[in-house]
């Protein structure tokens, strides 16, 4: 492929992708109460310890009025949206909505049963319309999707492209190895910023994260 046929390509991935980010911005824009972004491994299995953490969080934050994103895909995603969908059929949530932003061709044998999903062709996209209008971000177990979600989180604040909000990272067991390399390789030798040691928040049940979320709010 020439040059003029390889700007062609990339011009056209442009065009697609901001007429993409225009729609779905549109559509979350409009979606009712506070946000809040849920992220997980997409391989966390169904009936597992980490999934019922997830659909009791999300269940949550439908009862306290909060809607929920997600990135739309099976695992802890699944399991949010579900929280918040029985959460709205029991009755018990009103002036809620939850939704997934997932990716063309990821996880394309899967149909979310909990929320519409809207799709986009770019995985900066996604992260776009996940982390633009919510208020808060909370992280269940995960392997490298969720990781970098929470590292562009992390590094759009550094830089002040986004308000200084926690990442609430839920089971402190499991992201125990993050934290002390976060906190004693990182801070300790100076290489993440002293004004960053907070950004990161552990915690070990659904009810904690909530409570962090509104703590959070509160002070902010």
């Amino acid at each position: 492929m020439g040059w003029l046929g390889h700007t062609a390509r990339v011009f056209g991935r442009s065009i697609r992708s901001g007429w993409q980010l225009a729609r779905c911005s549109y559509r979350l824009s409009g979606m009712p109460g506070q946000l809040v972004t849920i992220f997980g491994g997409g391989r966390v299995q169904k009936g597992s310890k980490h999934a019922q953490m997830v659909y009791d969080f999300a269940h949550l934050c439908a009862q306290d009025g909060f809607s929920v994103l997600t990135g739309g895909g099976p695992g802890a995603m699944e399991a949010a949206n579900c929280g918040v969908r029985d959460a709205i059929k029991a009755g018990e949530a009103c002036s809620v909505e939850t939704i997934g932003v997932s990716v063309y061709g990821l996880d394309q044998d899967f149909v979310n049963p909990c929320a519409s999903v809207l799709n986009v062709s770019e995985f900066d996209t996604r992260k776009r319309l996940l982390m633009r209008y919510s208020c808060a971000f909370v992280a269940f177990p995960g392997g490298i999707g969720t990781m970098d979600e929470i590292f562009t989180l992390l590094n759009l604040t550094k830089h002040d492209r986004m308000p200084r909000i926690p990442v609430i990272l839920v089971d402190a067991e499991y992201w125990h190895d993050l934290l002390e390399w976060y906190n004693d390789a990182g801070l300790e030798r100076g290489l993440i910023g002293q004004s960053h040691k907070e950004m990161l928040v552990a915690v070990d049940t659904p009810e904690q994260a909530l409570a962090a979320i509104k703590s959070c709010l509160k002070a902010g």
